[in-house]
């Protein structure tokens, strides 16, 4: 009779061993998960890939090269960022450069680039400007100024139908490294 009580103590005992082994097995696979999912989130918003598409970004970037964008990066002048297209419902993404941040002063004159009074200095565009119109503009506060660095070629903040681009609605994040060429933006 000890025997069996021994026994039947002993079965109990490894029942409860295995349930506690099987609910630890569980909730170890699920905190796995859980980190796996955590770490592809973050490295989601900080290098998410993005193809080119079109020539406006030529000669710094070409069609179908493949970028990484930061979607957590604060927008400088200068900066390759990636937007929503404003002529198919953003179903499309373009690239482009941020000339001017909310504040500042924009203007195009006979082929030339100010920002705040000052001509740019811009080596990255393909050639200057056949387009001789004028903009003077004052960017609003959380809006940017952007263009495509084939100034001859590009849809962008010129054109009324684009205009100065919401920071927070538009501008989908920063492109930091052009991974088909190898190389820092």
């Amino acid at each position: 009779m000890l025997l069996r009580k021994l026994m039947k103590k002993n079965n109990e005992s490894n029942l409860e061993a295995k349930e506690k082994s099987w609910k630890k097995i569980i909730a170890e696979n699920l905190i796995v998960i859980l980190i796996g999912l955590g770490i592809g989130l973050t490295i989601r918003a900080v290098a998410m890939p993005v193809k080119v598409n079109g020539h406006s970004m030529e000669n710094t970037l070409n069609n179908s090269d493949y970028m990484l964008m930061n979607r957590l990066s604060k927008i400088n002048h200068g900066d390759i960022v990636v937007t929503k297209s404003c002529l198919d419902n953003g179903d499309r993404l373009l690239i482009k450069r941020v000339i001017g941040l909310p504040g500042d002063k924009i203007l195009i004159e006979n082929g030339k680039v100010y920002l705040n009074g000052t001509e740019i200095n811009e080596d990255y565009i393909k050639e200057p400007m056949n387009i001789t119109e004028f903009v003077s503009e004052i960017i609003p506060k959380g809006k940017v100024f952007v263009m495509g660095d084939n100034r001859n070629n590009s849809l962008d903040s010129r054109n009324a139908s684009v205009g100065c681009l919401d920071i927070s609605k538009d501008i989908l994040g920063k492109c930091y490294l052009d991974v088909s060429q190898k190389k820092t933006v």
